[in-house]
């Protein structure tokens, strides 16, 4: 088990099917890019917290 501790929120902001990767707005690190199974294993341990954000239409 490893202990997380600098958490933050990121922004998903693209997905690259071919290559298996997410792309993020990591607000300290900037726009980078992650193999999708890794960050989503991560998001599901750390609770699956989300937010979507909808313009009143």
């Amino acid at each position: 088990m490893s202990l997380t501790i600098n958490l933050h929120a990121v922004v998903l902001v693209g997905y690259n099917e071919l290559n298996n990767t997410v792309h993020v707005m990591n607000p300290l690190k900037g726009r980078v890019s992650h193999n999708a199974d890794k960050l989503f294993k991560s998001y599901k341990e750390l609770g699956s917290h989300a937010m979507i954000v909808e313009r009143n239409k």
